[in-house]
Parts: C-alpha cells; structure tokens; sequence
C-alpha cells in the first residue's frame, strides 16, 4: 500500500496502540486469509517513543533483541533483521490477537517501530 495512502488511526483501535503526533507511516502489508496478518512499520520522533511505548500493551521491561524473531523474516520495506539493533516484545490481546513490537533507535533522532499483529 502506498505511504500516503495508510491511515494510522484506523489501526489504533486493532493494534492497542496510539500513535503520537509526527508519527509517519512507512509501509503496511495486510494479508486476509483465515488469520489475519498485519505488518505496519513507523517512523517517530525518538522523543515520542516513551509516549507510544505508554500507550502499547508492552512492558519496557519485556523488550529484548533475542526476541526480534517476532518480527519475522524481511521483505522489501519490512526489514527488521537490518539495523543493529530491535528490542522487541509481545502482548497477547484480549480478543486473543497477538502484537509484536520492536523499535530501532540507532538514529538518535527517530524511532523506527515495526508492529506485527496477528490472529492466531
């Protein structure tokens, strides 16, 4: 899907997440088939990660980079196994979803956010 054609909020509601302002969307790739998948890949202001981290279903504490498998393999503009580094976690979702999050702060002035969601 073209950048400019993603709308971050409508993927709040599903993901658990809010997203703060000056958040740009990256990339999205959306498989419907009998679970639903969704890779969603942001860029925000490194000072606007502790606002969104606040806002996801992941505790700071849980965020390793032994769990960036969670994120799955690369392809064209998903590309979490790139950067040096991608603490990542899981939340299981009340209605039995699963996101995945991982974060690349190797820039120092964005954050780059890969969120995996998906029906299990």
């Amino acid at each position: 899907m073209a950048k400019d054609k993603i709308v971050l909020s409508d993927w709040e509601k599903t993901m658990h997440v809010k997203f703060p302002a000056g958040t740009e969307a990256l990339g999205l790739m959306q498989l419907d088939e009998r679970d639903r998948m969704v890779r969603l890949k942001v860029k925000m202001p490194a000072a606007s990660w502790p606002e969104f981290l606040g806002s996801a279903p992941i505790d700071e504490r849980d965020l390793t980079d032994k769990r960036r498998f969670f994120l799955g393999p690369d392809k064209d503009w998903w590309d979490p196994s790139k950067p040096p580094s991608v603490p990542t976690a899981q939340a299981r979702l009340e209605n039995g979803s699963i996101l995945n999050i991982g974060v690349d702060q190797s820039n120092g002035k964005d954050a780059i956010v890969y969120l995996f969601w998906h029906e299990t």
